[in-house]
């Protein structure tokens, strides 16, 4: 019996040997594999975000070139404004009919009026397609007691207007013809 408990003893502690040995083998493995788990979730997340970002200023930079080629292919004049002095309530104003065709190849959009560098007309959102021609409100400037007051005042008038894009186009109109 003593030698079956001395066999036995010895025997556990070869296994409770071998357990310890496993153990320290598994422990490596366990912390590599885990090791592994979390570079390539980081590595995910890591691409996933720059993906994200990426696609963002990918949509940024083709709109910017969009808005850009409209802007190099939008081209419009002022065709044509007609000046005139009228008696408006017993007094004298410069009226301004201004007519704008689109020569571009894109659509155009007219948002601003400006008369001797005063904003006249805003937010007009006048919409011209290519090709086509349209009267712009007209417009009502001056206050003069007589219409030689009204005739002078109306000589040289500058006239600018300004689509959505921010184009911008010059004219300078006269009551003599401009």
């Amino acid at each position: 019996m003593i030698w079956l408990k001395a066999t036995f003893s010895s025997k556990l502690r070869n296994f409770s040997s071998v357990i310890q040995e496993v153990r320290k083998g598994v422990t490596p493995i366990v912390s590599t594999l885990l090791l592994i788990v979390i570079v390539v979730s980081v590595s995910v997340l890591a691409y996933m975000w720059s993906y994200v970002q990426f696609e963002g200023s990918r949509q940024a930079i083709s709109r910017e070139v969009e808005w850009s080629e409209r802007y190099l292919l939008e081209d419009w004049i002022i065709e044509h404004v007609d000046v005139k002095c009228l008696l408006v309530g017993g007094v004298w104003r410069i009226s301004l009919a201004i007519y704008v065709r689109n020569v571009g190849d894109v659509p155009t959009t007219i948002e601003d009026v400006f008369v001797n560098d005063g904003l006249k007309l805003s937010n007009l959102n006048t919409k011209v397609i290519p090709g086509a021609s349209v009267k712009l409100p007209t417009i009502l400037i001056g206050s003069f007691s007589c219409v030689c007051d009204c005739t002078e005042a109306a000589k040289d008038i500058k006239i600018r207007i300004v689509s959505e894009r921010g184009k911008a186009v010059e004219y300078v109109a006269s009551i003599f013809g401009g």
